[in-house]
């Protein structure tokens, strides 16, 4: 419901100039399709690099001991830090908004879209992935 409210009838509420202004603006400079094109774009590239960056820690990490969870939590963190620091920085100027659309933004895309692909994957590797913080409670791997 806040989807649709977001996207159809009540998406000027949703803009930064109706955010800034109370004012409700509709331009829409751009293409869609130059704006798709880009995003998978910056996803592959960016998905490719924290990819290597999780081989790279994975080498550098494997004779000091450290658990190999920490380089999947130092690639996630990299990965989320752009989100983060944006929201800090809206949350500094007060604009609860943009702080709000990109915590849900967040959120859903690892709810729609990470948890259901990582699924895939082990189902098709035919391993079994625990959703759950074994971690904390036996050494066990999480995907078995």
């Amino acid at each position: 419901m806040l989807l649709r409210s977001q996207t159809t009838s009540h998406s000027y509420f949703f803009s930064y100039s109706y955010a800034e202004t109370g004012v409700a603006g509709h331009g829409h400079p751009g293409s869609a399709h130059a704006s798709i094109v880009l995003l998978v774009v910056a996803v592959i590239i960016i998905g490719l690099l924290a990819e290597v960056m999780a081989k790279t820690l994975d080498a550098g990490l494997a004779e000091s001991g450290v658990p190999p969870n920490i380089a999947a939590v130092v690639v996630a963190f990299i990965s989320a830090s752009p989100e983060i620091l944006t929201a800090v920085r809206a949350a500094i100027a007060n604009r609860m908004q943009p702080v709000v659309n990109i915590a849900l933004g967040a959120s859903l895309s690892t709810v729609i879209l990470t948890v259901p692909i990582m699924r895939g994957l082990a189902l098709f590797e035919g391993k079994n992935i625990i959703m759950a913080l074994s971690w904390l409670t036996d050494s066990g791997p999480a995907i078995s």
